[in-house]
C-alpha cells in the first residue's frame, strides 16, 4: 500500500504560541492532543491523538465519572 503514512496514534503538529510541554494537553484547531516532548513555539512536535492519559485538573473542579467535559 503506497499511501499509508502512520497508524495515527501520534502525528506531527506545529507548536502554538508559548510552545508545548511534554505530557501537556494542546488544542490544535478542534483536536486535543498530548505533547510527547517540550518544544518551542513554531517548531514541529509530536502529539498523541489516541490513548488514555492522566492530566491535572483545577482543585476547584468536582467532575463526576462519565460527565461530559468541554475544553475552555
Amino acid at each position: 500500500m503506497n499511501d499509508f503514512k502512520s497508524s495515527g496514534q501520534t502525528m506531527t503538529f506545529t507548536a502554538p504560541s508559548g510552545g508545548v510541554t511534554s505530557g501537556g494537553a494542546v488544542l490544535v484547531g478542534t483536536l486535543v492532543v498530548i505533547s510527547t516532548n517540550t518544544i518551542a513555539e513554531g517548531l514541529p512536535f509530536e502529539g498523541a491523538t489516541k490513548g488514555m492519559f492522566m492530566l491535572p485538573k483545577a482543585t476547584s473542579q468536582t467532575w463526576a465519572e462519565g460527565q461530559l467535559l468541554y475544553w475552555d
